[in-house]
């Protein structure tokens, strides 16, 4: 007899057969099981593969940078800049609560780093790039831990609106290009860095601050961590003697137009409508850096002064 025709086999078919159509029933408890179980597996797998990236709590919180009054509705964002999103950890965001806290998780992952973006309603938006070291040193979560107690590993301060306004006091008469280097200082991890600078006063809420440029054109300018929000359009120039000047000549004979940023140094140029068009730099000699590089102009409103150097385009 063979063993296809075995009544012992032909037996275990047909109860076999039975299990596998009761399982197919919908209203099987087996049937359930299975479904439950593949539901489980799918919520591990489905959210970016945090658990097999080894994520952890990160509770960031968001402060106003000169009250120091936590900021409530503010929306933060954790991602991995510059990699495949498809093998990347999720991205995690958030709104801050009223403490200021906002729950979020990350993960050590990526060549970039990960970025923390902040966003509120009336402030100045602030970034931040952790290296995967300062990712892993955060504690991942423990079994029963209540990860809401955790307090804040990373605290991130916002400068409300408006903007800042850097006002550039040119010598009267100035004609020519200013280079305004602009740094944020001192150094707060070392204060005792040779680099670092004592800071001007400065009021909570100053958003206006003037700096004389000298006759060269040039000025260098120390300012708060506001000062990291400097962009073009935060500048603006001003004549010792109060002779109209406005941005682009648009209202005055005399006007100053913003050039480029270069290390953060500012170039600009004042002078009339036709200047500005005629205006060329010249070009960088090989091996010049911009410190050595300096400003020049004319004397009160138009008679000629120092002559820039050679080098003093930007």
């Amino acid at each position: 007899m063979s063993i296809i025709n075995s009544p012992v086999l032909r037996s275990r078919i047909r109860k076999n057969s039975g299990e596998l159509q009761r399982m197919g029933n919908p209203n099987s408890c087996e049937f359930g099981y299975v479904l439950r179980l593949s539901a489980v597996l799918l919520l591990a797998i489905v959210p970016g593969c945090q658990v097999f990236h080894n994520s952890r709590p990160e509770p960031v919180e968001v402060r106003d940078a000169e009250t120091n009054k936590p900021i409530p509705g503010a929306s933060v964002r954790i991602s991995y800049p510059l990699e495949n999103p498809a093998f990347a950890p999720s991205i995690s965001q958030s709104f801050t609560a009223e403490d200021g806290i906002a729950r979020l998780q990350a993960a050590p992952f990526g060549r970039a780093g990960v970025m923390v973006d902040v966003n509120a309603k009336g402030y100045m938006s602030e970034q931040k790039v952790l290296t995967v070291e300062e990712v892993k040193a955060v504690e991942p979560a423990h079994w029963f831990e209540d990860v809401s107690r955790r307090p804040a590993s990373l605290v991130m301060k916002m400068y409300a609106e408006p903007h800042v306004t850097i006002e550039l006091i040119v010598p009267a008469g100035y004609r020519g290009q200013v280079k305004a280097t602009i740094d944020v200082g001192p150094d707060s991890k070392n204060p005792s860095s040779p680099q670092a600078a004592p800071l001007p006063a400065f009021e909570p809420g100053q958003r206006l601050f003037s700096y004389a440029v000298a006759p060269s054109g040039v000025v260098d300018i120390i300012g708060p961590p506001l000062f990291r929000h400097v962009t073009p359009a935060s500048l603006s120039v001003k004549f010792a003697d109060n002779f109209p000047i406005c941005k682009n000549a648009a209202e005055t004979t005399i006007g100053y137009w913003w050039i480029k940023c270069e290390n953060h140094c500012h170039y600009l140029l004042i002078g009339t409508q036709g200047e500005h068009d005629s205006f060329s730099p010249p070009p960088r000699a090989p091996g010049n850096s911009d410190k050595q590089s300096s400003g020049g102009g004319q004397g009160r409103h138009g008679r000629k002064g120092n002559q820039p150097p050679a080098d003093a385009g930007p």
